[in-house]
C-alpha cells in the first residue's frame, strides 16, 4: 500500500470518530449499518456507500462520506478512478442518497443530495 493511501485512511478514520454521532442522531432508533467490512462490503460500498441508515421504521437511506484533512473551498468529484483503464470514480459508480464531505481542519461537513449534485455537474 501507498503512503497516500494510508494517510486517506487515518483521515477517514478521523473523520468517522467524528462524524458518528452526527449519523447515530439522524438514525431512527440508532439504526445504521457501516459497510466497512464484510464479505459484500466491497460491493455495497461501490454501489451504494459507506453508511446505511434507517430514517424511520421501514426506509433506508444511502450514504457516502469523503474526507479531507484540509478545508481548501473545494471539493473533489471522482469521475474517473483510472481513465487509462477505464475504471469510473465513485461519482459515477455510487447510488447514494447524500453525499457527506467533511474537512478535518476546521470541522465542515457539506451534505450533499446526490442525484441533485449529479444532475447538476451534467445538466448545469
Amino acid at each position: 500500500m501507498s503512503v497516500a493511501f494510508d494517510k486517506a485512511q487515518e483521515v477517514e478514520a478521523v473523520s468517522w470518530d467524528i462524524l458518528r454521532p452526527f449519523i447515530e442522531t439522524r438514525c431512527f432508533e440508532g439504526r445504521y449499518v457501516r459497510t466497512a467490512k464484510g464479505r459484500l462490503a466491497k460491493e455495497l460500498q461501490k454501489s451504494a456507500g459507506d453508511v446505511l441508515m434507517n430514517t424511520d421504521d421501514e426506509t433506508v437511506w444511502t450514504v457516502e462520506i469523503k474526507a479531507e484533512k484540509d478545508h481548501t473551498g473545494n471539493v473533489f468529484l471522482e469521475r474517473w478512478s483510472n481513465r487509462e483503464r477505464f475504471t469510473p470514480g465513485w461519482l459515477e459508480t455510487l447510488n447514494s442518497d447524500l453525499l457527506l464531505y467533511h474537512f478535518l481542519s476546521n470541522d465542515t461537513l457539506y451534505v450533499f443530495d446526490f442525484d441533485k449534485l449529479r444532475r447538476w455537474l451534467y445538466h448545469g
